[in-house]
């Protein structure tokens, strides 16, 4: 028998037949939901390793329109019900993203998500291929490095640690609201000095949306509207991460910066080390 089990909250059937798969692939367990009522009632009585819910719920089964608030008003409960211990969230979204303004709308939820418990998205319908639903559970609970690979770290079927996923009284965004101390990351790749590259969380949480988004770009003002960084801050950093070789601006992008294979590398090995 798995020792992980899933709480999924959704009540669209061709998506639950994804969701069951993807789950049967990995072995874990799982009960489906379909709304935010059925949802808190399962959490007060049942313990689950992590939940996938969709981005919009209706509030009762099969009545109502299905909303996001609905779905942060769950995210909002979800400590009462579970005495605040809350299992990691994953969020499965079906927004469309074509250009850089919807772009910037995908961060603002996300990192408004974040701060209510969710550690993760996947878009719908789900990758047959790279990030698949079932890698980015694996990540979520810390069975996988990042790249695919078997976790180092924690032993396979450990229970995650919600200190270092979040809970929803403030998880993780993919922006800090305020420039955090320095971080030491790895030598940058190549560096035969062995010395120690020092970032900011800002300006390692600028490589990673950089990653992240959709079109491997984002606009500087992007960066600025969508973290809550002053202008000031975003600009300096941004400079030094051109001098150090970690982002780039191609041609043709109106100023847009997208983050260079040193950077991906740089990156990856900070991940590798926090894991």
């Amino acid at each position: 028998m798995s020792c992980y089990k899933a709480l999924v909250v959704e009540d669209d059937p061709q998506t639950v037949d994804s969701i069951v798969d993807a789950l049967s692939s990995i072995e874990h367990e799982h009960d489906v939901v379909p709304s935010q009522q059925e949802a808190l009632r399962r959490l007060k009585t049942d313990d689950y390793a992590y939940i996938l819910s969709a981005i919009k719920i209706r509030v009762r089964a099969g009545i109502g329109l299905a909303r996001i608030q609905n779905t942060e008003n769950l995210l909002e409960k979800m400590p009462e019900a579970k005495d605040g211990a809350t299992p990691p969230v994953i969020l499965m979204s079906d927004y469309a993203v074509d250009g850089l303004k919807p772009t910037v709308d995908v961060m603002r939820l996300a990192m408004a998500m974040g701060r209510r418990g969710a550690v993760d998205v996947i878009a719908k319908p789900f990758p047959t291929a790279g990030r698949t639903l079932d890698r980015v559970i694996k990540k979520v609970l810390g069975l996988t490095n990042g790249n695919g690979g078997p976790a180092t770290g924690d032993k396979a079927g450990s229970m995650p640690r919600l200190s270092d996923k979040g809970s929803a009284s403030g998880g993780p965004t993919r922006f800090s609201q305020s420039v955090q101390p320095a971080k030491q990351t790895p030598p940058l790749p190549g560096d035969t000095s062995g010395d120690s590259v020092t970032l900011t969380k800002m300006q390692m949480d600028i490589l990673e949306s950089l990653t992240e988004s959709p079109h491997q770009t984002l606009l500087q003002a992007d960066i600025v509207e969508a973290g809550g960084y002053s202008k000031h801050t975003t600009r300096g950093s941004l400079k030094r991460l051109l001098a150090l070789g970690l982002v780039s601006q191609p041609q043709g992008l109106r100023g847009g910066y997208a983050i260079t294979e040193q950077g991906r590398k740089l990156l990856g090995q900070s991940k590798k080390r926090d894991s």
